[in-house]
């Protein structure tokens, strides 16, 4: 199987990557309530199985999953146990921060996966 985790690659071969011109899909969910019947990850594990799935598949150009953020916005379920949330300008200010060290390293190709 290929490597498609960043947090599993070496430095050298994240350069190979962004000098290949590769794909980087960002994982992000939130930590909050899907009723009694789900766990409070269901976001983010959605996401980052589905961002996994989808480079592994990729064969035409490379695709790299960053790690996935895992904190979002959720005021509106903060009433229920389990939720993280963050202030909207402290998640804008992860999400903008995350991209540009990113793209920092070449990348061109970013996706946030939500």
């Amino acid at each position: 199987m290929k490597k498609v985790l960043w947090q599993k690659m070496r430095r050298t071969e994240i350069e190979v990557a962004a000098k290949a011109d590769a794909a980087v899909i960002i994982p992000v969910g939130s930590i909050e309530q899907h009723g009694n019947h789900l766990p409070v990850n269901t976001d983010i594990n959605c996401s980052f199985s589905i961002a996994k799935s989808v480079a592994e598949k990729i064969d035409d150009f490379p695709v790299l999953v960053a790690p996935p953020i895992w904190w979002g916005f959720s005021p509106h379920h903060m009433r229920y146990p389990g939720t993280i949330s963050l202030k909207l300008h402290t998640y804008i200010d992860v999400l903008t921060d995350v991209v540009a060290s990113i793209a920092a390293h070449g990348f061109k190709k970013i996706v946030l996966l939500n």
